[in-house]
C-alpha cells in the first residue's frame, strides 16, 4: 500500500488507501496567532472598547456602548437541531443585535450560512409569549472574510431584503447582512479607515497603522498574546488537538492497512473514523465544530452524530455500516 503523511504549514495531508487525500488542520504555534484567526478573534473581541472599535470601522457609524453579551454563543432551537457557535454576540445602547464572525477558508456554504445564523439568532431575541413580533431587534450579521464570497471583487457586499418590483421599497425587517473581503479590489470605494482595517487584517505585521481604532485594536492583540493565562489556555487546547490528530492519523493508517488484507477498504475507513467522531462527541463538540477540526464534509458528520445520538451503544463498525446502508438508500431513492 502507498502512503504518504507530510507536513504542510499547519496542516497535515495524507494519501489514504483510496488514494483520496485528508486533510487534518492543525492548531497554529500561539506567537504566530493574528487578529484573524479565530482563537484570538474571539479574545481581542472581548474587550468592549476593541469591539465597539471594529464595529465602527465596518458600519461607518458612531456606538456609544456595547456590550459583549457572549463569545461563540453557541444557538440552536432543538436538540435534534444543527448548532452553530457564534463568534462573538453583541448588543448597544439601542438595544442593537451584532453577530461578527472571522470567516478565514471559503467553504462555499457562506450565503446559506448566514441564513442560518440569521434565524437562529432572531428565534432567541424574541421573549416567550410576546404578542408583537415588532419586538424584535434591529440586527446585523457580519461575516469578515478572507477570500471573495461572491466573485464581484468587491470589499464589501451590504444585503438587506427589498421588493423586487420596486427596488426602492425596503421590507423594513431591521436586518442586514454585511460581507467583508480582504481581497476585494474597490478600495477607493470605502473609507480610509475601513481599507487599513483590510490591510491590516492581510499584513497585521507588515502595515504601517494610522488609525486610532486600529493601532488600540493592535495593542489589545499585543497584550493578549503575553497574557500568560491566555496562553496556556491555548496551548492546553493545541496539544489535546494535535495529539488526537495524530493518534487518528496512526488508526487511520493501521485501518486502511487491515482495510486492504480484508477488502473492505470503505467500511475499515469509516470505523476508524466513526471512532475519532464519538470521542469528539462525547466531549461536547457540535457536528460544525467536529466538521471544522477535522476537515470534513458537514452533511456526513451530522449523519454519523445522529446515529450516535440514537444508538450509543453500537460500536464504531456497526455504526459505519448503518451510515453506508443510509447513503446505499439515499442514492437508490434519487
Amino acid at each position: 500500500m502507498k502512503k504518504k503523511t507530510e507536513k504542510i504549514g499547519n496542516r497535515v495531508e495524507a494519501m489514504d488507501f483510496v488514494g483520496k487525500t485528508i486533510v487534518r488542520n492543525r492548531m497554529k504555534p500561539f506567537d504566530e496567532l493574528t487578529f484573524s484567526d479565530s482563537f484570538l478573534f474571539g479574545e481581542a473581541m472581548m474587550d468592549e472598547t476593541v469591539c465597539k472599535d471594529v464595529l465602527e470601522i465596518i458600519l461607518g457609524i458612531e456606538i456609544a456602548k456595547v456590550v459583549i453579551l457572549e463569545k461563540e454563543k453557541q444557538e440552536s432551537n432543538i436538540p435534534e437541531q444543527k448548532s452553530i457557535r457564534m463568534d462573538i454576540y453583541v448588543e448597544d445602547e439601542e438595544n442593537t443585535v451584532y453577530n461578527v464572525e472571522m470567516q478565514v477558508e471559503d467553504k462555499k456554504d457562506t450565503p446559506k450560512r448566514s441564513r442560518y445564523y440569521q434565524g437562529l439568532l432572531d428565534s432567541k431575541l424574541l421573549p416567550a409569549g410576546s404578542k408583537s413580533y415588532n419586538l424584535l431587534n434591529k440586527s446585523f450579521v457580519i461575516f469578515i472574510c478572507h477570500f471573495d464570497p461572491f466573485g464581484e471583487k468587491r470589499c464589501c457586499y451590504t444585503f438587506e431584503e427589498r421588493c423586487l418590483e420596486n427596488l426602492n421599497l425596503p421590507l423594513g425587517d431591521g436586518t442586514q447582512k454585511i460581507f467583508l473581503s480582504t481581497v476585494g479590489e474597490n478600495k477607493e470605494e470605502l473609507s480610509p479607515v475601513l481599507v487599513e482595517f483590510l490591510e491590516y487584517l492581510k499584513n497585521p505585521r507588515n502595515i504601517k497603522i494610522k488609525s486610532e481604532k486600529i493601532a488600540n485594536l493592535n495593542n489589545r492583540v499585543e497584550q493578549i498574546k503575553i497574557d500568560a493565562k491566555v496562553r496556556s489556555r491555548y496551548m492546553t487546547l493545541k496539544e489535546w488537538l494535535d495529539d488526537m490528530v495524530e493518534k487518528e492519523m496512526e488508526e487511520w493508517t493501521a485501518a486502511a492497512e487491515e482495510a486492504i488484507r480484508t477488502e473492505g477498504h470503505e467500511e475499515g475507513k469509516r470505523e476508524s473514523e466513526v471512532g475519532t467522531l464519538r470521542k469528539l462527541y462525547q466531549k461536547g463538540f457540535d457536528a460544525t465544530e467536529t466538521a471544522d477540526i477535522l476537515d470534513l464534509d458537514k452533511t456526513y458528520v451530522s449523519i454519523i452524530y445522529e446515529l450516535l445520538q440514537k444508538y450509543p451503544e453500537r460500536e464504531d463498525g456497526q455504526i459505519a455500516r448503518m451510515y453506508l446502508q443510509k447513503i446505499e438508500n439515499m442514492q437508490v431513492k434519487k
